[in-house]
C-alpha cells in the first residue's frame, strides 16, 4: 500500500509539472504578438499606398514618398507627434516589403493570421537575421584561403630547409659533382655568389617529405580535387593486390617489384626516381620484399657504416642487449 501512495504521489507531482509546463508554453505564445514585428496595428501595403503584388521599385517609389509627407520636420506642431508614429511605421513596412523573405513571412501571415504566433515568430527571425551569403561562395572562399595559407607553409618550410642545408658543407660535394657532371664542368661552387650557390644547392639538394619545394600538385585545392580518385585508387590497388597475390599467387611483376622494394626501404617515389638506374636494379634483384634478404641487406649497410672492427663490436654489443 506504501508503495502504491509512493507511486501514486510521484505521478501526481508528474501531472501538475506537466500542466504546469504546458501552460507557461500557451501564455508564452500567447504573448507573442507578430503583428509588432511587422506593421503594428497598420496594413504594410496600406501604409505605403499600394497593392500587394507591387514590385520591390515600386514599394520605395512609394516609400520615398509616404517619407516625405509624413517627415516630422515637414509638418506643423500640432502634428508633430502623430507624423512621427506614422513616419516609424512606414519606415517599417519599406523594411519589411523591400525583404524579400520577411514580406513572403508577412504574406503568409495575411493569408492565414491565425497561424501559429510562435511559427510565424520562427520564420520572420530566419528570414531577418539568416545570413544572405550563398553558401557555395563561401565554401569556394574557405577552400581559396586554405590553398593560398597551406601554399606559403609549405614554401617557408621549404626555405628554412634549404637555408640549414646551405650551412651543411657536406650538401656542397654532393650538389657540387652533381652539377659538375650534369654541365661536363670542374667548378668549385663556393667560389659562386651566393645566389648562385643556392639555386645550385635547390635544384640538386634531395629534400623529401614535408620541407619539399611545393608544386601544383600540393595545392590544396588540388588534394582535395583528387581525394575520391585516390580513395578509389587506394581500394581497386589492395583489392586487386589480394586476389592477384594473396588468392591467385600469382609471380610479382616489375611494378609490384619496385613498390614492395620501395616499402621496405621506406623510400619515396621522388627518391626512387632520383637513383642510378643501376642502382634501382641491384635493389630489385636483391628482393628485398622476403624478411630473410631484408635482414641481411641491413646487415651489410650496417658494416659498411661502421667498418668490419667496430661492426663485430656492434654486433656483440646488440647481443648482450639481448
Amino acid at each position: 500500500k506504501i508503495f502504491q501512495l509512493v507511486r501514486l504521489d510521484m505521478s501526481s507531482k508528474l501531472l501538475w509539472t506537466t500542466l504546469l509546463v504546458i501552460s507557461v508554453l500557451s501564455s508564452s505564445t500567447s504573448a507573442l504578438n507578430i503583428q509588432e514585428e511587422f506593421c503594428g496595428p497598420h496594413n504594410c501595403y496600406e501604409l505605403l499606398g499600394i497593392s500587394s503584388d507591387a514590385t520591390t521599385k515600386e514599394i520605395k517609389k512609394a516609400y520615398r514618398a509616404a517619407a516625405k509627407n509624413w517627415h516630422p520636420d515637414k509638418v506643423g506642431r500640432e502634428l508633430k507627434k502623430f507624423a512621427t508614429e506614422k513616419f516609424r511605421w512606414i519606415a517599417q513596412a519599406n523594411e519589411v516589403l523591400t525583404n524579400e523573405d520577411t514580406r513572403e513571412v508577412y504574406d503568409a501571415y495575411l493569408a492565414n493570421p491565425d497561424q501559429s504566433q510562435l511559427y510565424l515568430y520562427s520564420k520572420y527571425y530566419k528570414a531577418k537575421f539568416a545570413p544572405h551569403t550563398d553558401v557555395r561562395l563561401v565554401i569556394a572562399s574557405l577552400i581559396g584561403g586554405l590553398t593560398v595559407i597551406f601554399y606559403f607553409v609549405q614554401q617557408s618550410r621549404y626555405t628554412h630547409a634549404l637555408d640549414y642545408i646551405l650551412t651543411d658543407q657536406s650538401y656542397y660535394g654532393q650538389a657540387e659533382a652533381l652539377y659538375n657532371e650534369e654541365n661536363n664542368s670542374d667548378v668549385d661552387i663556393t667560389s659562386l655568389s651566393k645566389k648562385e650557390q643556392r639555386e645550385i644547392v635547390a635544384k640538386y639538394a634531395n629534400i623529401e617529405g614535408g620541407y619539399s619545394k611545393p608544386t601544383w600538385k600540393d595545392l590544396f585545392f588540388i588534394q582535395l580535387v583528387l581525394f575520391p580518385f585516390r580513395v578509389i585508387k587506394f581500394f581497386y590497388f589492395h583489392i586487386r593486390w589480394i586476389v592477384k597475390f594473396s588468392i591467385l599467387k600469382h609471380p610479382y611483376g616489375p611494378f609490384e617489384q619496385e613498390y614492395l622494394t620501395k616499402s621496405a626501404l621506406n623510400i619515396p617515389d621522388s627518391r626512387w626516381e632520383g637513383m642510378e638506374a643501376d642502382e634501382r636494379k641491384g635493389l630489385l634483384t636483391k628482393k628485398l620484399w622476403i624478411k630473410k634478404n631484408f635482414d641481411q641487406y641491413v646487415m651489410e649497410q650496417q658494416q659498411k657504416h661502421f667498418g668490419a672492427a667496430r661492426f663485430k663490436q656492434y654486433k656483440r654489443f646488440m647481443k648482450k642487449r639481448r
